[in-house]
């Protein structure tokens, strides 16, 4: 019988997203997955925490023994050639060490640093949020904070341009790669998202959408991690998650009670 392996007729573009299973999915791996294959790319996930969430909100959030994280990335790595990495929610410093020890130095990372959701459910504590500045950050190719992670990360208020660009530029001395700032959670009838790497500053400037959606962040840097596997450069990718999620967020839909869902 001949092996499976000879009746490969391609290899497919993999990415892998490591973040928290929202199971409403619109956000978390769910929704980074959904990113992915449209895009052309094969999903891989891993969950870092388990949530309890609706529309509505979210009440409980419940990390993923260490162990399952570590087995199952070495697991992937192991056998499958990937190309791009995602990560979105890490709830503890020892949940960063594994995902940092198991990704090799050569596939790229696009690090959101999510740290709580919108109605203000801390998912990541103090040590956690220092690994990620500390062993993360320096790992990734792109970090995509919105305003309030950027001052999180940075310590300088990130709510004007002045602001934002500094506070991009004191992550990138982190290590990161390149930091976008991403300012949908910000006022005015523009939206800026502003991305910093060692060669200044460029301002990616769009007309306000009416509305807001779950899910907006997570897709945007999905679709990056998506675009860079595909082997698309940084400002081309960036460029294009904007075009597909500012589509998807004037496809929003009304899944529950709550706020809506981002639409595909």
């Amino acid at each position: 019988m001949p092996s499976a392996r000879r009746n490969i007729k391609y290899q497919i573009a993999t990415a892998l997203t490591i973040a928290g299973l929202d199971p409403t999915g619109g956000a978390g791996i769910t929704a980074d997955a959904l990113r992915f294959a449209r895009e052309g790319v094969h999903p891989l996930s891993v969950a870092t925490a388990v949530t309890t969430q609706t529309t509505r909100g979210v009440s409980r959030a419940a990390p993923v023994p260490v162990v399952e994280l570590r087995a199952q990335l070495r697991a992937l790595f192991s056998d499958i050639h990937i190309l791009s990495v995602k990560t979105g929610l890490i709830p503890s410093a020892a949940h960063v060490r594994a995902i940092v020890d198991a990704i090799p130095a050569r596939v790229p990372i696009v690090v959101d640093p999510v740290v709580a959701s919108s109605g203000g459910y801390a998912f990541v504590d103090a040590a956690g949020a220092r690994a990620i500045g500390k062993l993360l950050i320096p790992r990734a190719a792109l970090v995509t904070p919105n305003l309030d992670e950027a001052e999180l990360l940075s310590g300088v208020c990130s709510h004007s341009r002045e602001g934002a660009a500094r506070a991009g530029k004191l992550i990138l001395q982190m290590g990161a790669g390149a930091v976008l700032i991403k300012g949908g959670h910000g006022d005015g009838a523009f939206v800026e998202d502003l991305l910093v790497t060692r060669r200044g500053v460029r301002v990616f400037r769009s007309r306000r959408i009416a509305g807001s959606a779950h899910g907006t962040g997570c897709a945007l840097s999905a679709v990056i991690a998506a675009r860079l596997a595909l082997g698309d450069d940084l400002e081309t990718a960036i460029a294009k998650a904007r075009s597909r999620v500012r589509a998807d967020l004037r496809a929003a839909f009304a899944l529950g009670r709550g706020r809506p869902t981002l639409g595909l």
